[in-house]
């Protein structure tokens, strides 16, 4: 028997309900045969299996009771196996580890890589941005010049002169006195 033989007489003994160890007695073929064309036996099977769901459906139908044709329907009642596998020794980050790039590193990484500071390579990407009038790729780097400068140009004064932090704390005492009803003469200030 040829191999396209074999495969048509396997997947027919397989078609009509017979065991693993059944195809193989009437077949005349060892373990080793079976197992290289198992999968035309699970075709077979499957598809016997799609057949006789499609008429038991079909069976169901005829008869008119919706409840019946509901219980005809086949159902997947496999447990649902999750391909994610779970924890694994010595997966995930390292204790202590950062999810964070400090900008230190990333700084260095750039030079290293491109040879060049990020600066220098900012100011010659704006430069190619203004000879190739590209005003959209201009408006960029403009914005972001600005920010950064802007940002570096605001300096907050929080520190306050002698005069100022006495006169917030007459001011506090006033409206302290004023809620008690008290009245107390002003100090001079200097």
């Amino acid at each position: 028997m040829n191999n396209d033989e074999l495969k048509y007489q396997i997947e027919a003994a397989a078609t009509s309900l017979l065991t693993d160890d059944e195809i193989i007695t009437s077949l005349g073929i060892t373990q080793e045969v079976l197992a290289e064309h198992y999968a035309i036996v699970e075709r077979a099977r499957l598809k016997l299996k799609q057949r006789l769901n499609a008429k038991r459906i079909q069976d169901a139908a005829t008869s008119g009771d919706a409840g019946e044709i509901v219980e005809a329907i086949p159902r997947n009642n496999k447990q649902k196996i999750s391909s994610r596998g779970g924890a694994r020794v010595g997966g995930g980050r390292p204790k202590g580890s950062s999810n964070k790039i400090s900008i230190k590193s990333l700084l260095e990484a750039i030079e290293r890589e491109t040879g060049d500071s990020l600066e220098n390579l900012l100011a010659q990407g704006y430069s190619e941005a203004i000879q190739s009038q590209n005003n959209t790729l201009r408006q960029h780097y403009e914005k972001l010049f600005m920010s950064k400068v802007v940002a570096d140009q605001v300096d907050i004064n929080i520190g306050q002169t002698e005069d100022v932090i006495r006169a917030k704390e007459l001011a506090f005492k006033e409206a302290l006195d004023s809620m008690i009803g008290k009245t107390t003469p002003e100090p001079p200030l200097h």
